[in-house]
């Protein structure tokens, strides 16, 4: 289940793992409340005030997060023999306990603790990827999301490490990977 699908309005599970074309008719075209929940909220309000060392309130997670475990819910009836693996960077502590009280012990989460450099690396060549799979360069698949490579490596994928928070030891059904170079990137 691939939540950065499902906020940009595919589905989550048929497209997971896909390039996200930001210039698409299926992205121009989401739903209003998808748009007002996830770029208004959570991205205006809560990723873009982290990236600057701000503390956001969990109400301005709520909206987003509500509409992401609906959707997780009516997916989980659809395969119901199936498990369920979320791909979504849950960035603060408070949003992984709000899920929590949502979903109850069924949610489990697998934290991928990187260092920036090695992130920003590896976002540099999943960009790469995808733009091939769309046979676009790299530049000219991120010109859809307003944006460079040149940008993305130096400005953009170092501030997305801000305002992360690491495992605790009081998190329930939670793991940590500290992640290092040696280990393989898909």
């Amino acid at each position: 289940f691939d939540a950065d699908q499902y906020a940009s309005g595919y589905d989550p599970i048929v497209h997971a793992g896909n390039s996200i074309e930001r210039t698409s008719e299926q992205y121009k075209n989401r739903e209003q409340w998808l748009v007002d929940a996830y770029d208004n909220m959570a991205v205006k309000h809560g990723y873009n005030r982290l990236f600057v060392g701000e503390t956001p309130d969990i109400s301005v997670w709520k909206p987003w997060y509500r509409l992401l475990m609906a959707e997780i819910q009516r997916k989980r009836v659809v395969h119901k023999h199936k498990h369920l693996a979320v791909s979504q960077s849950v960035y603060p502590r408070i949003v992984r306990d709000y899920i929590r009280t949502q979903m109850g012990n069924s949610a489990y989460f697998v934290i991928l603790n990187t260092c920036t450099k090695l992130s920003t690396e590896r976002v540099a060549s999943r960009v790469h990827s995808l733009a091939a799979r769309v046979n676009k360069t790299a530049n000219e698949y991120l010109k859809g999301w307003g944006t460079t490579m040149d940008q993305l490596v130096n400005i953009t994928a170092p501030m997305f490490q801000k305002g992360f928070e690491s495992m605790q030891s009081d998190e329930s059904n939670t793991v940590q990977i500290n992640v290092t170079e040696s280990m393989t990137a898909l």
